[in-house]
């Protein structure tokens, strides 16, 4: 079976040697009479290669099409030869061999499908529930899938990412709690010593973070029209799937529970929230300036170059009139539209920072309408491989096969409480940090 992959590849390998040849040009010297005679020789090549291509893609499709006795030959299945065009026929032929494995006509399932289970069990892909069974989408459209559910969300592109091999990850942290001598680094001290004095040994002390890779289901429904339509499925997968699965990830990873999915932001115990400054909003409950000055202070320091401000929409336009300074000696406004005072973002800005509005903040006056995020305090683990599977039962009465999404990621914060800052002795201990901060509810 003709390898259409490796000829698109030599394809491209002469389009990119004739470009080269081309830039020869663009640097105002004509080709050499070698290099001409290799110009013209690649646009033969590639001409050639456009006809084994194109021969090669009708084969395929009338293989596709033909019967059954016809596909699937004795002592050699055609099908294990060939290659995914997309991801919507590697879906129309998961749909069918489920059909056709329910119906108990399992001779007729595809090959490819199959070979990719037997594969999934060798790996152990399903080693908390080994009778989920499904099927592992094609690497490379599995990184695709992925990547777009960062692209399409704004708060899990922003964390700190770990891959994850295993059911489970244990990841060793420090137990810092304060930056009071001591107990910096969970426990080591380092001081000043004169000659001849004896040292006091120290050593830190470890927690640990574990992960489990929970699952973040997803679910789609195709008519048997759109199975048949495979460049159609490809394109309302590539949009639905990570769009509903970016949107469930975002969501937990503000609000979730810990239970069966990341622990969020709001619940959990490491999030510092700042009181509101009575009497001083300016918008109904909106933030006052000392409420935003309040939430900046409390940031750790080093989580101020990448953090960002979420919020709920409907507080964006009580940010406006926000002002530092007084009457009498000046004010400016702390918050910079897009667009505005040379801010070519798309978002505003708040004291430098992007101001994000997104839909799984809390309600207006709710603690978690504004939240201040160092994402390098946030940890995402995940695995790598999306898992797919279909039933034509889920919608039997509707003609449709559903089809299954399974994706496995897990996060918390690295802090297990709020930090307390470094403070002379004798002094008043600070106010803690954190790498998250919120506004009361008011």
């Amino acid at each position: 079976m003709i390898d259409i992959k490796a000829l698109r590849q030599q394809k491209a390998d002469l389009l990119a040697k004739n470009r080269a040849l081309l830039n020869q040009e663009a640097a105002n010297r004509d080709l050499t009479e070698a290099e001409s005679a290799e110009f013209e020789a690649n646009k033969t090549a590639m001409l050639s290669l456009n006809s084994r291509i194109s021969r090669a893609e009708e084969q395929m499709d009338a293989e596709r099409n033909a019967p059954a006795s016809a596909r699937f030959q004795v002592g050699h299945n055609n099908a294990e030869d060939k290659p995914w065009r997309n991801l919507g026929e590697q879906l129309s032929a998961l749909a069918k061999t489920t059909i056709n494995e329910r119906h108990g006509n399992p001779h007729l399932a595809d090959v490819r499908i199959q070979k990719a289970r037997s594969l999934q069990a060798a790996l152990g892909t399903s080693e908390t529930v080994p009778s989920d069974g499904g099927f592992l989408v094609e690497p490379e459209y599995s990184s695709e899938l992925l990547r777009r559910i960062y692209e399409t969300g704004e708060v899990a592109k922003r964390c700190k990412k770990r891959p994850m091999k295993s059911a489970q990850l244990t990841i060793p942290t420090v137990d810092e709690t304060s930056r009071q001598d001591g107990s910096r680094w969970g426990g080591i001290l380092s001081y000043w010593l004169a000659e001849a004095q004896l040292y006091t040994g120290t050593k830190p002390k470890f927690g640990q973070a574990k992960l489990v890779a929970n699952k973040l289901i997803a679910l789609i429904y195709a008519t048997n029209e759109l199975l048949e339509d495979t460049e159609m499925l490809t394109s309302m997968v590539d949009d639905v799937v990570p769009q509903e699965i970016s949107f469930k990830l975002d969501t937990a990873i503000i609000s979730g529970s810990g239970a069966g999915q990341p622990l969020g932001v709001l619940t959990a115990p490491s999030t510092v929230t700042v009181p509101y400054a009575s009497g001083e909003g300016t918008s109904g409950t909106g933030p006052s300036t000392t409420d935003i000055l309040g939430m900046y202070s409390r940031l750790f320091a080093p989580y101020r170059k990448k953090a960002v401000w979420f919020i709920n929409q409907s507080i964006e336009p009580s940010l406006y009139p926000l002002t530092l300074g007084s009457p009498s000696l000046g004010q400016y406004l702390i918050y910079t539209p897009p667009g505005v005072n040379g801010n070519n973002n798309p978002y505003g800005l708040l004291f430098g920072l992007p101001v994000i509005p997104i839909e799984q903040t809390s309600s207006v006056g709710v603690a978690g309408d504004i939240i201040l995020f160092g994402p390098d305090g946030y940890l995402l683990a995940e695995r790598k491989e999306v898992i797919a599977d279909s039933s034509m039962h889920v919608a039997f009465l509707t003609d449709e096969m559903a089809f299954r999404w399974t994706y496995r990621v897990d996060g918390q914060p690295w802090w297990k409480t709020p930090l307390t800052p470094y403070y002379p002795a004798g002094g008043t201990a600070p106010p803690t940090l954190s790498s998250t901060v919120i506004l009361q509810t008011r």
